[in-house]
């Protein structure tokens, strides 16, 4: 099987014509469609949480990335980028991939900003001088 370039394909896309005579054209119904999904080009801490928050739901409720998918009207492709960290998706994504999965949005988005910003521990108070000593000098 010939896969097709992701390039060639985005700019046949682009430019609204596909060579049927390439080596790599395969007729598809969704071939006009989006062939590859981005990935971002720099990997972002909360973003990979965020995928690991995905998948540990997903993985909770035994569900394949494809019934994820499938569900959430997105691709099995596209959610592996998601719980891999490498794609920041939308807020619109966010909430429908957290509803879909029954999780709390609150809970996700307080995780994530606890791991953003981690709370500071408390201040230590200074030791008190044990009883019986003093501290001025004679």
């Amino acid at each position: 099987m010939v896969q097709v370039n992701c390039l060639g394909a985005a700019i046949h896309f682009i430019h609204g014509v596909i060579d049927r005579s390439s080596p790599g054209y395969q007729h598809h119904p969704w071939m006009r469609y989006h062939v590859c999904v981005p990935r971002s080009r720099v990997i972002s801490a909360e973003a990979v949480r965020f995928g690991a928050i995905v998948k540990g739901l997903r993985v909770e409720r035994n569900w394949t990335r494809k019934k994820l998918a499938t569900r959430a009207g997105l691709t099995p492709q596209y959610i592996a980028i998601v719980e891999e960290g490498g794609n920041v998706p939308s807020l619109t994504t966010v909430l429908e991939l957290i509803e879909v999965l029954q999780g709390d949005i609150e809970d996700v988005m307080r995780k994530l900003a606890n791991a953003r910003n981690p709370p500071k521990p408390a201040p230590v108070a200074p030791a008190a001088a044990p009883a019986g000593t003093t501290s001025s000098s004679s």
